[in-house]
């Protein structure tokens, strides 16, 4: 009788075993950036460090002038001036707005 119950019990085990789906984890973020308006990845490679940003559109103007002029001379890319609004989206941005780090957003 024992010996009977132990093998009953090891094949209903066998079988939901062989039965059930295999169950995958889940990777929870811990960094609060779905949250984030601005998002920057940062790779570190062997030869070189690549940095993406994603930038949300209102913060845009912020962003502005991280490029220096000289790295777009000989691509074609036409930077608009700072001088004025730009036009992203349907948009329009005031350039000369700037924002402050406690939370005001101020004109210039």
């Amino acid at each position: 009788m024992k010996n009977t119950s132990f093998h009953i019990i090891a094949l209903l085990a066998a079988i939901c075993w062989m039965v059930s789906p295999p169950a995958y984890a889940d990777w929870i973020n811990l960094s609060g950036a779905e949250n984030a308006a601005n998002i920057a990845e940062i790779y570190i490679n062997d030869d070189h460090v690549r940095i993406e940003l994603e930038i949300f559109v209102n913060d845009m103007v912020v962003f502005d002038r991280l490029m220096p002029d000289d790295f777009f001379q000989g691509t074609g890319i036409k930077r608009p001036p700072l001088d004025g609004s730009w036009k992203i989206a349907g948009l329009e941005l005031l350039a000369e707005k700037r924002i402050d780090p406690y939370g005001a957003a101020k004109s210039k």
